[in-house]
């Protein structure tokens, strides 16, 4: 689908015939990511907070099709992809036996980590090495040495 397609991509996505229709949430989702335009950005990452671990991973995994914004745009998301992660991980510590942030921190985290290693080129797989790696990083240039 083309850039002109984000506008109804967009309004499908939270269309109520489709709010309890997980598979075709995420279709429309992975969508939007795949039109790889800048406009689809922002609802994407909206879609971040949704109350659906599903909706946040399948919009953890179409922003992976962003690695070529501009480094500033790309450390926002980076940045908002992160909090998020953070946020369901820190819940799992202070309550280990919530099924509910369990199953959310396992829906997301996979798609949540390889997003980040898409946009910064740096390889973790633990929310608090990224976070560490953030806190070094967010001022540097992530894109030297990078072929252009």
């Amino acid at each position: 689908m083309g850039p002109e397609s984000v506008k109804d991509l967009s309004n499908w996505i939270d269309h109520k015939s489709f709010l309890k229709d997980t598979d075709t949430r995420r279709a429309l989702i992975i969508a939007l990511g795949m039109t790889k335009s800048d406009k689809a950005v922002d609802p994407l990452v909206d879609l971040l907070t949704n109350h659906a671990p599903q909706v946040q991973a399948a919009a953890a995994e179409a922003l992976g099709q962003f690695d070529f914004l501009k480094q500033k745009e790309r450390k926002a998301v980076f940045k908002k992809i992160l909090d998020v992660l953070t946020q369901v991980k820190n819940a799992i510590a202070v309550d280990q036996v919530d099924p509910i942030e369990r199953d959310r921190y396992d829906t997301i985290a996979a798609p949540m980590l390889t997003t980040l290693q898409l946009l910064s080129g740096h390889d973790a797989r633990d929310p608090l090495v990224f976070r560490r790696w953030w806190n070094d990083n967010k001022k540097k240039n992530w894109d030297k040495g990078k072929d252009s």
